[in-house]
């Protein structure tokens, strides 16, 4: 009787991971009239209940490491590709090679092309983005005859370059929930031949990657294959109400703060040598405004200018400005030195400045990057009062970081202490015929009298680094007619954008 229950708990394992009917339907076919009863052996023979089974199914995970399929084994989540170690007991064997559908051989011993499967052609993943992660981190090796895609994120390759490269496997991914599309269109039917002759997996996108890299993978799939991101990328990009933008919720890897980032991207090819990038600082307040000024002014008559992306770095809240950003965009000044918080209550912690770049440069630019084709040497970064601050102090701790920075109305008087020395470290390092960086300030008139001395602060940082245009700096100040401390952002921001889209 034990053995014919765990036939039927086996093959109740084969249905789990072939669709998605209820436990119950389940339970009939393989002979249990009550699903409670069923449930119960169910658990006693695997150790999870049938419904933990079915959530860890559905995650489909190609694994090439033994020490990794341990791992997941552990966790109840069976791969749907491993290598069977010839060091596995038997019961092993016996309770997990059935559940396994693929079983892959010692990486050294054979050769891998991944490729994106779209409706265009297949693209064979380069050596940037994801290609990177499966081919150098995991070490999968190339087919010798490989062609050369250094510095690519995935080339377009036609049914004969397929059969040139020749490689031992072949593994396709294609857009969450889009298997049956792709298996209708052309392009499979004339790989189908192809494929019957060599081992081949077909999976989704989606649970091969890890989840901080699979959103931004996915989006530079569908950037280069003309498809929807948000298709692409599944449940992780939501279409925003604002042209070209979509936004995704991600926690940073080191403070674990989560963050809503809005990514605009122009229609239609990029410009030679890539779109222009411009990040914002609290974007709940201006992305609108921000993407809005880039539609207008990207695509100027006088032939001026150029589309641009828009990054917008803004947080899970509905807010225009979070309390977190106090963190994020300050120095590591004391309390004591600082007056009162404006919101009440204590300051919130400061210092998180270098942290917020961290997470800027090593965990979104990189999302960015792989998610559309984008200039490196001409990006720049936008941010308002404390946001401000944050510009100057990135200007002056990594000037390298950006080719522009656009600082309106910089919070200098609560920091000026650590700020100015920063500034002063900054100019002492410059020398003449440095590399071009253009740096506008911009203050309100009505400014003139907060408490903090805005623009008189402003108005000095400009005079000071203005005098260094032989080092490269090209610095521009304003001062908006009528304007106070917030309705100088649209002034602001539309001046802004028109010098960094005219400086590229």
């Amino acid at each position: 009787m034990d053995y014919v229950t765990q036939l039927r708990i086996n093959k109740a394992k084969q249905l789990m991971g072939q669709g998605n009917e209820r436990i119950r339907e389940i339970a009939r076919q393989v002979g249990f009239s009550d699903e409670y009863y069923f449930s119960r052996k169910f658990k006693q023979q695997q150790g999870v209940a049938p419904t933990v089974h079915m959530k860890s199914r559905r995650h489909r995970v190609a694994t090439y490491h033994t020490a990794i399929t341990g791992q997941l084994l552990a966790l109840q989540t069976i791969p749907s590709a491993a290598p069977l170690d010839p060091k596995w007991s038997a019961y092993y064997r016996q309770k997990y090679a059935g559940d396994i559908p693929v079983h892959l051989r010692d990486p050294f011993d054979e050769t891998f092309s991944i490729f994106l499967a779209l409706k265009k052609g297949p693209y064979l993943l380069g050596s940037e983005g994801a290609g990177s992660v499966l081919y150098d981190d995991l070490g999968l090796p190339k087919p010798a005859t490989s062609p050369d895609t250094k510095e690519k994120t995935m080339v377009l390759l036609t049914l004969e370059g397929i059969t040139t490269i020749n490689p031992d496997r072949i593994v396709l991914l294609h857009p969450e929930g889009g298997e049956q599309s792709y298996k209708d269109s052309a392009v499979w039917q004339g790989l189908a031949e192809s494929l019957q002759k060599r081992s081949h997996l077909l999976l989704a996108c989606k649970p091969l990657l890890q989840p901080g890299l699979h959103a931004a993978w996915q989006g530079a799939s569908a950037r280069y294959a003309g498809a929807d991101v948000e298709q692409m990328s599944g449940a992780a990009w939501e279409t925003a109400a604002i042209p070209w933008t979509k936004q995704l919720v991600m926690q940073a890897g080191g403070s674990g703060q989560t963050y809503r980032i809005c990514l605009a991207v122009p229609p239609g090819e990029a410009p030679e040598g890539g779109f222009p990038v411009l990040y914002v600082l609290d974007a709940n307040s201006v992305i609108g405004t921000v993407v809005e000024a880039v539609r207008l002014q990207g695509r100027s008559r006088d032939g001026q200018g150029s589309p641009a992306v828009v990054v917008g770095l803004g947080y899970d809240e509905e807010v225009p400005f979070a309390t977190a950003r106090f963190t994020d965009y300050s120095l590591p000044m004391t309390v004591e030195e600082l007056p009162p918080f404006s919101r009440g209550g204590e300051w919130p912690r400061q210092g998180g400045a270098d942290d917020f770049l961290r997470f800027v440069l090593e965990e979104v630019r990189p999302m960015v990057e792989s998610m559309a084709t984008v200039n490196r040497e001409r990006q720049a970064i936008l941010g308002h009062s404390l946001g401000g601050l944050f510009v100057l102090h990135e200007l002056y701790t990594r000037p390298d970081a950006f080719s522009t920075y656009l600082a309106g109305s910089p919070s200098i008087d609560w920091y000026k202490r650590l700020i100015f020395a920063e500034e002063q470290a900054f100019v002492t390092q410059l020398q003449p015929g440095g590399k071009r960086k253009h740096v506008l300030i911009g203050v309100g008139e009505e400014e003139l009298t907060h408490p903090t001395r805005i623009n008189e602060h402003a108005r000095g940082v400009a005079e000071r680094l203005g005098a260094f245009a032989d080092c490269g700096l090209d610095v521009q100040f304003e001062q908006f007619a009528r304007e106070n401390h917030i309705s100088v952002l649209p002034v602001f921001i539309s001046r802004a954008v028109r010098l960094f889209l005219r400086s590229v």
